[in-house]
């Protein structure tokens, strides 16, 4: 059945392969690596992966249930975050009524990502992941039905777009934001920034760079609730960086 939507999509497309088939690997027999896109229904991945891969998961139920617990905003684009800067997509399901209108938690939901991303958007569309996916206290677990874990403004993560670095945080701020990865010995840089912008904010932003990481100050009003977008310019990402160095360092900056 694969091979035949794969011939299908080729035959109709003068040679291309415009379709994808994702599917899950629950123990099933059904997941063969490099034959479609794994899909992790209402989870994510440690790491970073080689291959694109999928989170599926609802802001509540697959459909309306009384009484159901709903996602906020906040957990959402926390996860949203987590998951592009590891190679992965989020496929969101959000809860409406019977008769195709939204129940009360749906509209905030969605007033609130209506807000966040045309200020963050940057950040996540058309980005790829960086040498690490992020630093920061919170461990995440890898596998289905694991979401939801308590990220913190420590918790950063990062994405890459035409040579800049894009940090986000997990969280809003309280203090200076400082990234370890983007320290003065960081092995996985080369130079020095040449510009640090917070998104959605037009003025200039106070940072230094030491052994402890790029310290930045915020400004006195934030332009978004939820997360915070920093760009990243002048850096060199270091391409080959020994495999040992590489894992010591992923150590530090998640453990």
């Amino acid at each position: 059945m694969i091979a035949h939507l794969y011939n299908a999509s080729i035959q109709r497309h003068a040679g291309r392969l415009e379709a994808v088939y994702n599917y899950k690997n629950i123990g099933s027999g059904e997941y063969i690596e490099g034959a479609g896109v794994l899909d992790v229904e209402r989870g994510g991945l440690q790491h970073i992966s080689p291959l694109p891969w999928q989170t599926d998961t609802s802001i509540g139920d697959w459909y309306y249930s009384d009484d159901y617990r709903y996602k906020t905003a906040d957990q959402v684009i926390h996860m949203l975050a987590d998951i592009v800067s590891k190679n992965g997509n989020l496929l969101l399901n959000v809860v409406q009524y019977a008769d195709g209108s939204l129940p009360p938690e749906s509209q905030d939901f969605l007033e609130a990502m209506g807000r966040w991303m045309p200020v963050n958007g940057e950040a996540i569309y058309g980005t790829r992941p960086w040498t690490v996916f992020g630093e920061g206290p919170t461990r995440v677990k890898a596998g289905n039905f694991k979401e939801d874990f308590p990220f913190t403004a420590k918790d950063i993560r990062f994405t890459t777009k035409n040579g800049d670095l894009y940090a986000i945080t997990l969280g809003i701020p309280t203090e200076p934001v400082t990234i370890q990865a983007l320290s003065a010995d960081s092995p996985l840089v080369s130079g020095q920034p040449t510009r640090v912008t917070l998104l959605g904010h037009a003025g200039k932003l106070e940072w230094t760079r030491t052994a402890e990481g790029l310290a930045v100050r915020l400004p006195p009003q934030l332009p978004s609730q939820h997360s915070l977008g920093f760009k990243i310019s002048g850096l060199k990402t270091v391409s080959e960086v020994a495999p040992a160095v590489l894992a010591d360092w992923n150590d530090r900056l998640t453990g």
